[in-house]
């Protein structure tokens, strides 16, 4: 499968019940805040045309103030009359000042009503924004390239918050886990090198864990590839690691017996022409299916790895 194929749905009817309530809901403020804007163009055209009204009274009592003031200064008026003028013409300037400080906390109020409506929907959009997110997450999608490894369901269960579904492995990501004795743990290290052995190919690993609790006398142990993956991995497939605590090149080796314990890995018994003849040798490291030669053989010996117990103190032994 494909990064982002979908695994498995989960069915969750109280989920897409909440969803389309509340849906329902944002449909409602997202209404609400287009009426409130009418609401709001409406009341600040009225303040404006209240505004404009007092406008217009004020220049209509200007003008007959200033008709009163050339009468009377030609006698035709009395004085009375001209402040009467005077108070009409007053009287309209202040109801234009009164218009244009109610026009302007007028078209405040609408636009904090209309904030606070858009503020609403906004909070819903999230929430709805929030159970579509979760409603979208019902439908399990892998998040690797892979295969799936389990699956912990059957169809139409009924699945706990939090349960297990479906295991999906990254085979590009796969790491092996080694079960190594604890006495060789004290030597192992992070970063040490690993031949791990897949059937009849090897490949080259390095430790990236290692686990702190002891099992049964042993410890295990995490590597990783140090390239691509070989292809044909699988998941929990048995392999054979090696941990390489040193490496030596250009070494005699010796394959790994009882005649190591059987003398102390002192002595040798090399095969010539069916005899078995005792010879001392010196040993170095060992691993554990060879140990290195130091002095005493040579390349293309042939030597008795097992059953030299049965030699006692002989030197020379035919064998048949």
């Amino acid at each position: 499968m494909k990064r982002g194929d979908v695994l498995l749905v989960v069915d969750s009817p109280e989920l897409s019940n909440e969803l389309a309530r509340e849906s329902a809901t944002l449909a409602s403020l997202d209404a609400e805040v287009g009426r409130q804007r009418i609401v709001a163009d409406k009341a600040r055209l009225s303040a404006r045309k209240t505004q404009d009204e007092a406008e217009v009274t004020l220049l209509g009592a200007q003008r007959d103030l200033q008709r009163s003031e050339r009468g009377y200064a030609l006698g035709a008026i009395s004085e009375i009359d001209v402040l009467r003028a005077r108070d009409a013409a007053r009287t309209a300037e202040i109801r234009r000042e009164h218009a244009q400080a109610e026009a302007a906390l007028e078209s405040q109020s609408v636009r904090f009503d209309l904030a606070t409506h858009v503020q609403a929907l906004e909070r819903q959009r999230l929430l709805v924004a929030n159970l579509q997110r979760r409603v979208e997450e019902l439908s399990v999608v892998s998040p690797v390239d892979g295969m799936v490894g389990t699956v912990a369901v059957i169809d139409r269960a009924v699945v706990a918050i939090n349960a297990p579904l479906v295991t999906v492995v990254d085979l590009s990501r796969l790491q092996v886990e080694l079960e190594v004795a604890q006495s060789y743990a004290d030597d192992i290290g992070i970063g040490m090198p690993v031949q791990v052995q897949f059937g009849s190919a090897e490949a080259a690993m390095h430790v990236v864990a290692i686990s702190p609790e002891v099992i049964e006398n042993r410890v295990r142990v995490r590597v990783d590839f140090d390239a691509a993956a070989p292809s044909g991995l699988r998941q929990n497939q048995r392999v054979n690691g090696r941990l390489q605590f040193e490496t030596r090149d250009n070494v005699l080796l010796l394959a790994r017996g009882p005649f190591i314990e059987a003398d102390g890995g002192r002595v040798a018994w090399v095969v010539r022409d069916d005899i078995a003849t005792r010879q001392t040798i010196q040993l170095g490291v060992s691993s554990t299916t060879a140990v290195e030669v130091l002095q005493g053989l040579q390349a293309g010996d042939r030597v008795v790895i097992a059953g030299t117990d049965l030699f006692s103190d002989a030197e020379r032994v035919r064998l048949r």
